[in-house]
């Protein structure tokens, strides 16, 4: 007879840390999970270093032909992000040697403004401004580009990105204008 309450004895020993465990309520509005590795969100504002490389190419006016060459240079640029777009300024100076019209194209420089549309990681947009360029033979021009690009973040402060410009540059001696593409890619450390 002892064999029975000793048996009953352990079971309930066992049965008791299991029956003791608290129920737990499924919240039915659980906090949402941040799997970013930055945190809970991306953001633009700040100011920006960077430098591109890529393709240019020149199309003059006056009947010479166009070239195309290698491009690339350095950047300095300021962001606002203001929520689902990002507004900004951007200096750029960019290194080429595009043969046009009897001469050659040694640099553009840029002044510009962009907007984009914040896609947090990423952002699309849209820039333009003011163009000079400087060259060997025919003087130097100065006019306008347009063109957008897209960026994204590599890590918390890096972002890379490709972008697209035109530029119409007017005013080089002898009456000729040359119309420019350059397509770029580039890398900006965000302060």
């Amino acid at each position: 007879m002892r064999a029975l309450p000793l048996s009953a004895a352990v079971f309930a020993l066992l049965a008791v840390p299991a029956l003791a465990q608290e129920i737990v309520p499924i919240d039915p509005n659980p906090a949402p999970v941040m799997s970013s590795q930055f945190g809970s969100s991306y953001d633009w504002t700040g100011f920006y270093v960077g430098g591109a490389l890529g393709y240019a190419n020149g199309d003059p006016n006056s009947g010479f032909g166009d070239d195309d060459a290698f491009i690339g240079g350095f950047r300095l640029g300021y962001d606002q992000d203001l929520g689902g777009y990002v507004i900004g300024g951007r200096v750029d100076y960019d290194f080429t040697d595009l043969d046009v019209a009897g001469g050659e194209i040694e640099g553009i420089f840029r002044l510009g403004a962009r907007i984009g549309f914040d896609q947090g990681r990423s952002l699309i947009y849209g820039i333009g401004g003011y163009a000079e360029t400087n060259t060997d033979g025919i003087g130097s021009g100065d006019g306008f580009f347009v063109g957008g690009g897209y960026e994204v973040f590599v890590t918390e402060r890096i972002s890379a990105g490709v972008e697209v410009l035109y530029h119409d540059l007017d005013d080089f001696g002898g009456g000729v204008d040359v119309e420019t593409t350059t397509a770029t890619v580039g890398v900006n450390f965000r302060f």
